[in-house]
């Protein structure tokens, strides 16, 4: 009897933990979505390597990141016909320095390079989510969206880290966001993800 209890209230308990997840990462208006794509991992042998308080400082000196407001290259257009635009080179930059800043810090290889097609990809998954107001893997299409656009913004929202940012928020913001999560290790993963190559924001 103890037992069938302690089993309900942790169930209990989980589902009041996803549903204050479900809660935080709701849209409010002036909120827009930020994409992470990180696939395209080649498996390798482990090395973790030890690095030194001097050179991690020398890592961060050598990948700054600016938390500068998202610029576009191509503005995103967010009603129908739909454009998914083009975040520009320093955000992309300052993103993949962060990421690559927190994978040196592990020990891991910092080397992953930016993918344009995984940047379209995720870009799309953006756009869809900010269109539809909310985060999903799964996005409904939108009224008057191409089919083309659809499917690219469809396979980036599922293959996609997502995160839920602020307009004054960056996309190398999301970065921290994915690593200091509490108690969700999926996201962090994905950026200490040890034979990943490539990646898209």
């Amino acid at each position: 009897m103890m037992m069938k209890r302690r089993s309900k209230a942790i169930a209990f308990f989980v589902a009041i933990m996803m549903t204050i997840v479900q809660l935080v990462i709701l849209p409010a208006n002036g909120i827009e979505a930020k994409v992470t794509y990180v696939v395209d991992a080649v498996p390798s042998t482990l090395h973790i390597a030890e690095r030194s308080p001097s050179e991690i400082r020398q890592f961060i000196a050598s990948h700054p990141v600016q938390y500068l407001t998202t610029e576009y290259t191509e503005e995103p257009l967010i009603t129908s016909p739909y454009a998914a635009g083009k975040v520009s080179e320093k955000n992309l930059t300052d993103a993949l320095n962060r990421l690559n800043t927190y994978r040196f810090i592990a020990g891991l290889s910092a080397d992953v390079k930016l993918d344009d097609e995984y940047n379209k990809l995720a870009q799309a998954a953006s756009l869809i989510n900010r269109v539809n107001g909310g985060l999903s893997h799964s996005p409904e299409r939108p009224e008057g969206m191409s089919d083309e656009l659809y499917q690219l913004a469809r396979s980036g929202a599922g293959s996609c880290n997502l995160a839920m940012m602020g307009m004054s928020s960056t996309i190398a913001r999301s970065i921290d966001m994915y690593v200091n999560e509490g108690g969700v290790l999926g996201h962090r993963r994905w950026v200490l993800n040890p034979p990943m190559k490539k990646t898209g924001f």
